[in-house]
């Protein structure tokens, strides 16, 4: 989570890694949703988090839906592998 002081009432959620491991056991739902409980309980001035993932990442998409994120916007990135 990244909670920028000067905008109090917005925060982003970066990164929700789960091992390959333990993964299918809704560890990335309950991680994201605890963050977003205890960054509400740290900063009450917040209102909205934003986040974001590839359309190509599913499982992650659905659990934001779950949680009751909307899209807002989309853009295009490329990546290239070496």
């Amino acid at each position: 989570m990244v909670y920028h002081p000067e905008q109090q009432a917005h925060c982003e959620h970066h990164d929700t890694s789960v091992a390959r491991s333990p993964r299918g056991h809704r560890l990335g739902r309950l991680h994201k949703a605890e963050m977003v409980l205890w960054l509400a309980e740290e900063e009450p001035k917040m209102t909205s988090v934003d986040t974001w993932n590839a359309e190509s990442n599913a499982h992650m998409i659905a659990v934001n839906v779950l949680l009751g994120y909307r899209v807002m916007g989309r853009k295009i990135q490329f990546q290239r592998r070496f």
